[in-house]
């Protein structure tokens, strides 16, 4: 016989919260620091919450977990949830390289173009393509930002967080967590000092274009019992 339609809603409803809550409780996992072991691609193990056991986790054909939520429901538990989200944390793209533009290819040095490819130097994180001139046979990384842990694209993304109003904190843990790259939250503060007075001292030569037109908003603030005009141009 069909269920009755309010009971399946029900039922529905009932199986979403249950889901949300189980994910919820497998974030809290990760949050508490009890993190999972990889033994291999599709076999994990992740501690248990209420005990000293540890219980297997695998993706083989599909998510299995050993404990009894899982061998009752046949669905996601907590377990699963805190994998999935461990798997995508750990999950680091690959820092792109700055693309330089092969007509700007020239020596720092002389600014010769007559320039080749000599090895490779090894920074912390990445090997940098090396260069030598032919003319003055000085050796050189074509890098923009010097002296800098990461590359260019590091300070810049550094940056724009920054602007978009994250902490310095939160911009370092973002590094790590998605370039595996330990900055101090220090020294993106010095980054962000140093490339905004360079900026500022760049573009103040430039002379802004406007028309002969001027948009003016006007603004009346009480103070005390006068009233104050305030003219935004």
């Amino acid at each position: 016989m069909e269920q009755p339609q309010p009971f399946r809603k029900k039922k529905i409803v009932s199986d979403k919260n249950l889901s949300l809550s189980r994910k919820i409780r497998g974030y809290a996992i990760l949050a508490k620091g009890d993190m999972p072991i990889a033994v291999s691609e599709e076999e994990f193990l992740i501690p248990s919450q209420s005990s000293d056991k540890k219980y297997k986790v695998t993706n083989i054909s599909g998510w299995n977990c050993e404990c009894q939520d899982f061998q009752n429901r046949h669905s996601d538990c907590k377990h699963i949830h805190a994998i999935k989200l461990w798997i995508k944390l750990r999950a680091k793209p690959e820092i792109e390289e700055l693309e330089i533009d092969t007509n700007e290819e020239k020596c720092i040095c002389c600014n010769s173009l007559n320039i080749v490819k000599n090895g490779s130097r090894k920074t912390a994180i990445e090997n940098k393509q090396r260069f030598k001139c032919k003319d003055c046979s000085k050796r050189f990384v074509l890098d923009p930002v010097k002296r800098i842990k990461g590359n260019g694209k590091i300070v810049t993304l550094a940056m724009d967080l920054y602007f978009k109003g994250l902490s310095l904190r939160d911009i370092s843990d973002t590094l790590y967590q998605f370039y595996n790259l330990r900055v101090h939250f220090d020294t993106i503060r010095r980054w962000i000092s140093k490339y905004t007075q360079i900026m500022g001292n760049y573009t103040k030569d430039f002379k802004s274009e406007l028309s002969d037109k001027w948009h003016v908003d006007e603004q009346m603030i009480k103070s005390k019992k006068d009233y104050i005009w305030c003219w935004n141009v």
